[in-house]
Order: C-alpha cells, then sequence, then structure tokens
C-alpha cells in the first residue's frame, strides 16, 4: 500500500496536478483585455476558464508571470525589461488589487 501511495505522489508531481504553464501568446480571454489583470482567461484547448500559470518571454527572458485559477488572476503579477530588471509588480486576488502596486 505504501508503495501505491509513493507512486501516485510521483505521478502527481510530474503531472502537476492539473497545473500547467501557458506561453502568453498562446492564452485566450473571453472577458476583458489580454494582458490585463481584470480579464476572464481561456485555455484555447477547451475554451474552459484557465488555470496555471501565464508565461511571456522575450528570447531567454522571462517578461511577463502571473498565475490564474478558474480564469482569474490570482497571486503575484510580475513583469520584467528585456534586461530581466523588474518592471512591474503587484498582488492580486480574485482579479482585484490587494498588494502594494510598484513601477520600477
Amino acid at each position: 500500500m505504501r508503495k501505491l501511495f509513493v507512486l501516485v505522489a510521483i505521478a502527481s508531481a510530474i503531472s502537476g496536478c492539473g497545473n500547467s504553464e501557458i506561453p502568453f501568446d498562446q492564452i485566450k480571454v473571453s472577458q476583458g483585455t489580454k494582458g490585463k489583470t481584470n480579464a476572464l482567461y481561456i485555455d484555447p484547448k477547451d475554451n474552459k476558464p484557465f488555470t496555471g500559470v501565464v508565461i511571456q518571454k522575450s528570447g531567454d527572458v522571462e517578461t511577463m508571470r502571473f498565475t490564474v485559477e478558474d480564469g482569474v488572476v490570482q497571486g503575484d503579477w510580475v513583469e520584467k525589461l528585456t534586461t530581466g530588471n523588474l518592471r512591474y509588480t503587484v498582488t492580486l486576488k480574485d482579479g482585484e488589487k490587494v498588494g502594494d502596486e510598484k513601477n520600477f
């Protein structure tokens, strides 16, 4: 039984338990404007609310990262310059700003 539990735990970790990453250019929105904190983000595979991490890159540099749960932005929204330096950060809950908004 213990071996089965360990096997299931490893399989869940490898699969990411349903969490996924998607490039910014592939994500869709059903409401609002793509790239805005209050948009409703949709999985392009099934047109259902997306859950996972949206990432935008310029070459090897990650220029934007935010987490979405059931289509709504949750947690930290981070934007960086192509140099890798921070440009903008804010914390969100249900798509609304709840933390300090910082421009660098």
